[in-house]
């Protein structure tokens, strides 16, 4: 790679980075947050949540507006957002201004996934952008493996607003070497101008705000009004010459597949990231020093099998490392119904270790199966959107431990702790098995579904 290859890759890693950071250091906090805050597990997963929300649901609307206005600079404002927002998450002098900061943080990094995609291709050759992406997502993995350690001694040395000081402080540096290092990146034929569907972008993105906060509340006004907009969104994008999303990219078997697949594989290892430090502490009274270095070892297998599930994807397919990748994580999850309240070291070790390579050896492909699965023209957006739907994964993840775990939890009046909570993450541990399932099974149905499908806006 080239000195100015790699320029370009350092600031893209350090962006990709900040979400890992990010989720690594609240998941590592919570326990703590719940203690300061005075609140319940699931009013705690909000502050994951409230971050991951906007995270999701922008992400088609900034790749749109990255396109046209400039990648470079869209992405640089996405940095200073993000920055602003973790700083203001140190202030926080109650519970109502640290989720109002994290909202400011997700809308930031909505940004920097679609568009660092979008350079990667715009930069590199074909016949190496699987690499390059498992390359850029391999920071994901390192990042985690520094993230727990320093996350658990921060939190317990200096309390948790030093962890979003921290990202604030990564954020900005992320914003200067994007300044110094990345070229103005030019897409031919994309401009800003009246035509844009500035409705129909607006009504996605609300569709998809609808959509997630009411999954999260548990709202069916919520989820009907997700439906009822959706549904004025599909009438009047089939109107349009040039609509925000083209309708017909939902109908692209592959497309939809791989991306589904990516949301069940990171909903999986997101709930079991936010599970496992509640687990630690609450059942096995573990200090956050020691929960941070534990998840080493999945961090350190992470990193290990990202860059080599990108090269297996330009060699094999995206479904032959996603398949390995999702057997290895159900394996893993499996593994956990061995613990008690008793800290198993080797145990823990090896589960952490299977599904850390497993999902290290499945994060890149899907995303090169999905863009891969559209026109030339469609890429640009094809990314936006399949971030939007793998990213989901998070926000349903973190709400899905919240809300299983509060409900068991009271279920058997073990709210407290200790061996009383043994069944409810059990109970957990399956279900994240039997979802990492439907990812195994997204991913056969990609595998047999066309190369390409071609996605073409109606003239």
């Amino acid at each position: 790679m080239s000195t100015r290859k790699a320029g370009i890759m350092i600031p893209l890693m350090v962006g990709v980075s900040l979400s890992p950071l990010n989720v690594v250091f609240t998941s590592i906090a919570l326990p703590t947050m719940r203690g300061d805050f005075d609140i319940s597990i699931e009013q705690a997963t909000w502050v994951g949540t409230a971050y991951l929300i906007p995270s999701v649901a922008f992400m088609p609307l900034q790749g749109y507006v990255g396109e046209r206005w400039g990648v470079r600079r869209v992405y640089a404002a996405g940095l200073l957002v993000l920055a602003t927002g973790a700083f203001l998450s140190v202030l926080a002098p109650d519970f109502d201004w640290l989720l109002a900061s994290r909202v400011v943080q997700g809308i930031g990094w909505s940004a920097l996934y679609p568009l660092a995609m979008v350079m990667i291709r715009f930069h590199f050759a074909s016949t190496r952008q699987g690499e390059m992406m498992g390359f850029w997502e391999s920071a994901v993995g390192a990042t985690t493996i520094v993230a727990p350690l320093l996350g658990g001694a921060m939190v317990q040395f200096f309390g948790w607003p030093s962890l979003y000081a921290f990202i604030g402080a990564v954020a900005a540096l992320g914003l200067l070497l994007t300044l110094w290092a990345v070229p103005t990146t030019h897409i031919p034929g994309k401009s800003l101008s009246s035509d844009f569907d500035w409705s129909g972008a607006l009504q996605f993105t609300l569709v998809l705000i609808l959509l997630l906060v009411g999954i999260v509340r548990q709202s069916p006004l919520l989820l009907l009004g997700s439906v009822l907009m959706a549904m004025v969104w599909l009438v009047l994008a089939r109107r349009k010459p040039s609509p925000f999303v083209v309708p017909q990219i939902f109908a692209n078997r592959r497309f939809v597949s791989a991306s589904m697949a990516a949301n069940m594989r990171i909903l999986v290892a997101m709930a079991v990231l936010i599970a496992l430090p509640l687990f630690f502490e609450d059942v096995q009274g573990l200090v956050p020093v020691m929960v941070g270095s534990l998840l080493v070892i999945y961090s350190i297998f992470l990193f290990l099998g990202s860059w080599p599930g990108g090269r297996w994807a330009d060699r094999s397919g995206a479904h032959v490392p996603g398949t390995v990748g999702f057997i290895l994580m159900i394996a893993g999850v499996l593994l956990l119904l061995g613990l008690d309240t008793s800290l198993n070291v080797l145990l823990v070790a090896i589960a952490l270790s299977i599904r850390g390579i497993g999902a290290g050896l499945s994060q890149a492909p899907y995303a090169k199966a999905a863009v891969d699965a559209v026109t030339v023209q469609q890429r640009q957006s094809a990314a936006a959107l399949y971030g939007t739907i793998r990213f989901s994964g998070l926000a349903l993840g973190t709400a899905l431990v919240g809300i299983f775990l509060d409900a068991r939890l009271s279920h058997y009046g073990a709210q407290s702790g200790g061996a009383a909570a043994l069944r409810a993450y059990r109970e957990l541990w399956l279900l994240l098995a039997a979802l990492a399932t439907v990812g195994l099974a997204f991913t056969w149905i990609m595998a047999k579904s066309p190369a390409a499908q071609p996605v073409q806006a109606k003239s």
